[in-house]
């Protein structure tokens, strides 16, 4: 098993939890940019730093659950796909587009319903555009969830905006 990173790759085995120090630390909080597909079936949990998935195969998170910890943060461009389930818990952070494409603004798409309750999801946006996290499948919104819109200006953000698109809303 190998897990693909933008700058690093593990192999030839590796452990399904990475080694993200805390925020507080004193060190400096890591953001891992998956660019290849993972071949470990575990679950992956984050406990700090960020998870960027940029691509669009599956099992850039691995084939098991996926648990974004409060102070973690999970982002990128891409599609998740491959989980059996993910969740991000109260306190984390989940934020769509790469920051490396079109200033950081994009989609971030998961093939399954992602557990979203009492986390913060940060969007940007222009007038022109924002951040949206699809879900290719039925989901049901959360009790409880911060929404942060960071935009150059009041006049550079709209007055409406689509930031979850979900084939289909339940509950």
């Amino acid at each position: 098993a190998y897990l693909g990173f933008t700058s690093q790759i593990l192999s030839p085995s590796c452990s399904n939890s990475l080694p993200l120090p805390s925020a507080g630390l004193n060190t400096i909080t890591p953001i891992w940019a998956f660019s290849a597909a993972n071949t470990f079936t575990g679950g992956l949990t984050v406990e700090g730093g960020s998870v960027l998935v940029n691509g669009t195969d599956a099992g850039y998170l691995g084939a098991g659950t996926v648990t974004v910890k409060s102070g973690a943060v999970l982002g990128g461009g891409g599609r998740v796909a491959g989980y059996s389930s993910l969740a991000l818990l109260p306190g984390s952070v989940l934020v769509p587009g790469n920051p490396d494409v079109e200033d950081g603004i994009g989609t971030l798409t998961f093939s399954a319903a992602p557990v979203l309750n009492g986390m913060e999801l940060r969007c940007q946006a222009t007038a022109q555009t924002n951040d949206l996290i699809r879900i290719e499948t039925a989901w049901s919104p959360p009790g409880f969830m911060t929404v942060r819109i960071d935009a150059a200006s009041a006049e550079a953000c709209p007055d409406r905006l689509t930031i979850i698109d979900a084939a289909s809303l339940t509950g």
